[in-house]
């Protein structure tokens, strides 16, 4: 690591990193809706971005609200229970799959066979880890030698 050329008030990391973060997830939450799999696109206008707390303690964050997205990212393990019915009767419906058995059929399906993880939010960060490095070096470069 280099040293220090001159030093930077907190004041100035703060707006800095402020900058980085706020172009890192700039990057990230259209990058992870591009990659989210589409049923009736609720899950992906769903996806946000939040910034808060300042340098030292920013946190960015992408994430969803549904309940079922870590089922997206991760999956589910075979042999696990049913999934809950009314986000499989919301899919079902915008595929045309109205009838009750069905619906249950493929719960029932989910339960045994688990579903693979689509692994986005990984992936979105794999795309993106270039460009996110030159956010945070270009905002923090001239304070290093």
């Amino acid at each position: 690591m280099g040293r220090l050329a001159t030093a930077l008030t907190a004041a100035e990391v703060s707006r800095r990193s402020n900058l980085a973060m706020g172009q890192t997830l700039g990057l990230l939450k259209p990058t992870v809706q591009s990659l989210t799999p589409v049923a009736s696109g609720g899950t992906r206008s769903r996806i946000y971005s939040r910034l808060t707390g300042s340098a030292p303690n920013l946190t960015g964050v992408v994430a969803s609200p549904d309940a079922y997205f870590a089922n997206i990212e991760y999956g589910r393990r075979p042999g696990a229970r049913m999934p809950p019915e009314d986000p499989i009767t919301r899919w079902g419906r915008y595929r045309g799959i109205l009838e009750a058995s069905a619906i249950f059929a493929v719960r029932r399906a989910i339960g045994r066979r688990g579903i693979k993880g689509k692994f986005v939010m990984k992936q979105a960060v794999g795309l993106s880890i270039s460009r996110i490095r030159s956010y945070w070096t270009t905002a923090f470069s001239g304070g290093w030698v």
